[in-house]
């Protein structure tokens, strides 16, 4: 428990604020955003991932098949295989002792600062450490990331020291260097990395009569971290994360500086006031040099690192493991502001806390986002729908059973693993159709966009659509509903009329009495089109669904109908719809359809002014008849990304 005195000291019979009290103040701010509506908070899926990594019978075990395998050092898995062992799997057992390193953080970042700098640049900085997102949600997820942040806080503590306290227990204060630099190394990669350079800087910055006993430091946690090169070694044979992380753009520290500050103008502009205030009075014999430069390139170092390996080798960079250097970037900012009165601090403390805390409640909506597992969210759905309906689900296996155990749910559906491919998938639903009235789709960030418009085709009646962090839940219909999941934009039916901006049309290969186009080996490329996305799409998370109806050959699989997305000319997205991927009959005739569905929310760069291109790709140049091209727009999810990006209001 804190240990917690009265905030306010009675003065000539008024109350007045210390500094003391503000700190106290902010701790409980941070235990308190931190633990609201703690037993509520779910696993998030690399949560799981590390969980279900620690049923091993043995340590060696656990080393080969739970660290080995993984991207990251032993640190965490070796802690989670033992906790468990002790406690369980509860998601607020499981959370505690990271949410308490989170909380901890906090007051060793006023040290730090204090220390460094002074004590309102102490209580200036933990007042926005405390009350970001990035901050409180990895305070309360149990990976690598806050106990790094916690590990890396304990070492520069102690490596302050060490620099401007030498000849004070030099020992004592650098050997809990070397424990919690040690610490950094079977973290995480990246705060090993933060350690590294921490530990170099010393080396120019340590008086010169106790540079041999530093340099003995380094070589003792070097030689600490001797047992898990290895599995060092065995890990780098994976790389990066492509498979979900994409390569960086230039753009990628702004937005960084942007997410940290909860997405909120108002809180940069606080941040900005704050900053302007400490250059406005800034003097040069006050200037503390040395920490600039230090606290420089520790923020910005690890950031140059992982950019340059993300651009040039595997792709790393990402925001959360930039959380053990980042708040050196608060003492940047903050650093130049000189000690204030306790009124000054607490005013500014004040208005701190309302702007951050009511950017992270309502802003980024943390508590009602973030508080919701999708795998939860979409088996709970499939449970509550009646039993006639066809169900669907694209989820995680091991995760939904989970989910099934805690909930004491035996809901019947299929997964769309149970589907060799989409073609297997849509002959399902077709079969279905003749049977079932409804079908509800469950469905992660990950689903093949393509599985809601073949639904729909089948099932062109559309009930409704539910949005949370990392999937979508649908609920499709043949009864009579006024709604359709989808609007169209344009269609060519070649009726003889050209009301839309189709080109590339030549009149003599137009069947006026059958309506439709014929394509020979003389035309490679047929009808195209080209709009502004933002002349129909209203939001990034939306989908463009496109179709055409083909007559011809089964061989024809060189028949394409061709999506491009553009901004001035660079080329940001191709994809095309084949008779080879997809293609559903059309009852009662030769004729069948191709679809291609774009997903907005995963091609980066995209604006109101990116340019969309279709058009038919006779590659093949074969013998064949088409019909009915259309373009619709779909609703996405306008949330689903938005953990870690700004909440989305359109274009």
């Amino acid at each position: 428990m804190w240990a917690v005195h009265l905030p306010l000291v009675l003065t000539k019979g008024r109350m007045k604020l210390t500094n003391r009290s503000l700190l106290i103040i902010i701790m409980i701010v941070a235990a308190v955003l931190r633990f609201y509506n703690y037993f509520e908070i779910p696993f998030t899926h690399d949560e799981f991932s590390a969980l279900f990594r620690t049923n091993f019978p043995d340590f060696q075990t656990l080393i080969d098949q739970g660290v080995k395998v993984d991207g990251h050092p032993a640190g965490v898995q070796v802690f989670l295989y033992y906790w468990v062992q002790l406690f369980g799997i509860h998601e607020w057992s499981i959370k505690l002792p990271f949410t308490l390193m989170g909380i901890a953080s906090v007051y060793l970042m006023y040290l730090i600062a204090k220390f460094w700098y002074n004590e309102t640049v102490a209580l200036i900085s933990i007042s926005f450490f405390a009350t970001m997102q990035f901050t409180v949600m990895y305070s309360q997820i149990t990976r690598p990331y806050i106990s790094g942040l916690f590990f890396a806080l304990l070492m520069v503590y102690y490596f302050g020291k060490l620099i401007k306290q030498s000849d004070v227990h030099f020992w004592k204060n650098g050997l809990l260097f070397v424990l919690f630099a040690s610490l950094c190394t079977y973290n995480h990669h990246f705060s090993m990395l933060f350690a590294t350079i921490v530990g170099v800087s010393g080396l120019f910055l340590i008086p010169k009569t106790k540079l041999v006993q530093y340099f003995l430091l380094g070589v003792l946690v070097l030689l600490l971290y001797l047992p898990h090169v290895s599995i060092l070694l065995e890990q780098l044979k994976f790389g990066g994360v492509e498979m979900w992380l994409a390569k960086p753009k230039p753009t990628f520290i702004f937005n960084f500086i942007y997410y940290l500050f909860n997405f909120s103008n108002l809180s940069l502009l606080v941040a900005l006031g704050l900053f302007l205030l400490g250059v406005c009075k800034f003097k040069w014999i006050d200037f503390k040099v040395r920490s600039y430069i230090l606290f420089t390139i520790w923020f910005f170092l690890p950031i140059a690192i992982g950019y340059y390996y993300s651009i040039y080798y595997s792709a790393v960079l990402q925001f959360s493991v930039l959380l053990f250097s980042f708040p050196f970037l608060l003492m940047i900012l903050f650093g130049n502001i000189k000690l204030k009165s306790n009124r000054f601090n607490g005013i500014v403390v004040g208005l701190i806390l309302l702007t951050n805390t009511s950017g992270l409640i309502i802003n980024r909506q943390h508590y009602s986002l973030f508080y919701q597992s999708e795998f939860e969210k979409i088996i709970i759905a499939c449970d509550e729908t009646s039993e006639k309906s066809i169900k669907i689900i694209d989820s995680h296996n091991r995760i939904t059973e989970y989910y099934k155990n805690k909930q004491f749910l035996s809901p019947n559906y299929m997964e769309m693993n149970d589907f060799k491919s989409l073609q297997e998938f849509n002959d399902y639903i077709a079969v279905s159709s003749e049977q079932g009235l409804e079908v509800f789709l469950g469905v992660t960030s990950s689903n093949n966009p393509l599985t809601v418009p073949i639904i729909a085709y089948h099932y062109p009646k559309f009930e409704k659509q539910e949005n949370f962090i990392g999937g979508s839940n649908y609920w499709f219909t043949k009864k009579s509903s006024p709604n359709s999941i989808s609007d169209l934009v344009c269609s060519q039916k070649f009726q003889g009329t050209n009301d839309s901006p189709w080109l590339n049309i030549s009149p003599s290969k137009i069947d006026t009495s059958n309506q439709n186009y014929k394509m020979d080996p003389d035309s490679e490329y047929g009808p195209s089109c080209e709009f502004k996305l933002g002349d129909f799409v209203m939001h990034k998370n939306n989908f463009i669904d496109l179709s055409m109806k083909v007559n011809g050959p089964d061989s024809t699989d060189e028949l394409l109908l061709v999506a491009i997305l553009s901004n001035n000319e660079d080329e940001i997205y191709w994809g095309a719809a084949s008779l080879k991927e997809l293609a559903i009959p059309i009852k009662n005739t030769d004729w069948k359809l191709i679809m291609q569905s774009i997903k907005l929310s995963d091609i980066s760069e995209i604006g109101s002014n990116t340019m969309l291109k279709v058009f038919v790709w006779n590659k093949s140049k074969s013998n064949f008849i088409i019909d009915n091209i259309e373009i619709k727009i779909r609703a996405g999810n306008p949330i689903l990304y938005s953990l870690f990006n700004k909440i989305e209001r359109g274009f």
